[in-house]
């Protein structure tokens, strides 16, 4: 009998101890910082726009947070303080959040690749977020050189392909000199769009004249400029076109003379 009170007891102490344990240990485990996963680990942005790379930290208490540049391993910042000279690049936290979201202002194609994100627990934690960078291909459609007749229409048409953010405006010069501004909107007579991310801006110049020709730039709002240089002409005709007649002229005097040797040749007989 008295052994079995004395493991009676034993018991009931043991489940006092494991119901002890049970109730502490979540409450230390909610302690420790660890990342919300739902954050997204693949970030895409366009070349010259904005890339926001965020990391939510749960729990981080008096730890650090800190973004890394995988590539060339260079500490980017600590909390809010940067390491790095290039200003395009700052933390944003949001405390509300428990977001420390670095962000990339006038994105580069150089910028691509992972950054890692990290909290000075012991052990470390940390997590990597990609970046892809996309670069839309912009033309004038043509020849690098346009030759026209003076007095005839011309239509310029630049072609935005693979875009993300369509641009806001895309503007048109001229000698360095503002053209056109087309402004983007679904009514817009000068742009069309062929989904899913081709963008067309045309510029037409009704009658070409001397003071029509020269370069034309097309620049979409935060995308590289495109150029196309106009030749305007008064009966004349290129030079690329005179230099393959001159060419093309001793051929033909060379075929007539032979024809006529062969004529006379005849005749004799």
């Amino acid at each position: 009998m008295e052994a079995a009170t004395r493991l009676r007891r034993i018991y009931i102490v043991f489940g006092i101890l494991w119901t002890l344990t049970e109730s502490i240990v979540p409450g230390v485990r909610s302690m420790i910082p660890s990342f919300d996963t739902s954050s997204p680990v693949n970030v895409t942005a366009q070349v010259g726009s904005y890339a926001y790379l965020t990391c939510r930290v749960r729990n981080l208490g008096n730890k650090s947070v800190s973004w890394i540049r995988k590539s060339d391993a260079h500490l980017l910042a600590v909390d809010k303080e940067s390491f790095i000279a290039d200003t395009r690049i700052i933390v944003v936290h949001s405390a509300v959040h428990d977001t420390w979201t670095l962000q990339i202002r006038g994105v580069k194609s150089s910028d691509t690749g992972d950054y890692e994100c990290q909290v000075s627990s012991e052990p470390k934690i940390s997590r990597i977020v990609s970046l892809s960078v996309v670069v839309p291909t912009i033309e004038i459609k043509g020849d690098p050189d346009i030759y026209v007749m003076a007095g005839s229409s011309v239509n310029l048409n630049c072609v935005i392909t693979g875009y993300i953010d369509e641009p806001a405006f895309v503007l048109w010069r001229h000698h360095g000199k503002e053209t056109v501004q087309t402004v983007i909107s679904s009514d817009s007579t000068q742009i069309r769009r062929q989904p899913p991310d081709v963008l067309i801006s045309s510029l037409k110049i009704s009658s070409a004249s001397h003071d029509s020709a020269g370069v034309y730039i097309c620049h979409p709002t935060s995308l590289s400029p495109t150029n196309v240089t106009l030749h305007v002409l008064n009966g004349e005709q290129p030079a690329a076109m005179q230099d393959g007649q001159k060419s093309l002229s001793p051929s033909i005097n060379g075929l007539s003379l032979s024809l006529s040797i062969c004529l006379l040749a005849l005749l004799l007989l």
